[in-house]
């Protein structure tokens, strides 16, 4: 089962991506019209959320600068024209779809975290625990993350093997593996074209798959991001 970007809407993105290519400046408002845009279809562009990350950035910058007044026209620098060059690219060959993600995992962690305690499950088993006085001086977001850590721990996991380095490379490794381009992996993880770091520390050997390291990278994976959103 896939989920595909119809013809026709991908035609009139694409023109409208060679419009803005072309562009020096533009009001704020039309170019967060085409970031809602290309959210829009991120789910059928496999990496189109990396892509849309510096025009995001750059609207919320331009938004500061106008106190948001979205009539306002922003400046379109040329450090955005790789990832223009990239959505033209994507978009120029149909079709454009992805497979649905369908997996099933034998274990799924919950964990949550409160200013007073935290707790966990793993099907029908359950964990708890409470705060040091240091700890509750801790922000939420940091504690949230501690929570994963300690329901790892209570489920038997070996947090020295899954922890979040850890993750993290093996999850660029194993994508590196699957032909994934080191473009799209410098550009996931946030760094410049010409980094060397991927190299040097994270392009290492992956561990065959199993249902438990699905589930920790999962549950690290869902717990990080949504932290970081909240940042």
């Amino acid at each position: 089962m896939t989920i595909s970007l119809p013809e026709d809407k991908r035609i009139v993105i694409l023109e409208h991506l060679r419009k803005f290519f072309n562009k020096q400046s533009c009001k704020i408002r039309d170019f967060a019209r085409l970031i809602g845009t290309l959210n829009s279809i991120c789910r059928t562009v496999a990496y189109g959320f990396v892509y849309i990350r510096d025009f995001e950035r750059k609207k919320f910058l331009a938004c500061i600068d106008s106190n948001n007044d979205y009539d306002v026209r922003m400046m379109l620098p040329t450090s955005l024209q790789p990832d223009f060059r990239w959505w033209l690219h994507r978009l120029r060959s149909p079709p454009i779809e992805r497979p649905l993600l369908r997996r099933k995992f034998s274990h799924v962690i919950f964990s949550d975290a409160s200013p007073s305690g935290w707790g966990a499950s793993m099907g029908r088993k359950q964990t708890h625990g409470w705060w040091s006085d240091q700890d509750r001086d801790e922000h939420i977001n940091f504690l949230e993350l501690k929570a994963v850590e300690y329901a790892l721990r209570s489920f038997g996991i070996d947090t020295s093997i899954f922890s979040t380095h850890t993750t993290r490379r093996a999850s660029f490794s194993a994508a590196a593996r699957r032909g994934i381009s080191i473009e799209d992996i410098r550009k996931t993880a946030g760094w410049s074209p010409n980094s060397s770091t991927f190299a040097n520390f994270y392009n290492r050997p992956v561990m065959p798959s199993t249902d438990v390291a699905r589930t920790i990278i999962l549950n690290f994976y869902l717990r990080l991001h949504f932290v970081l959103y909240l940042v």
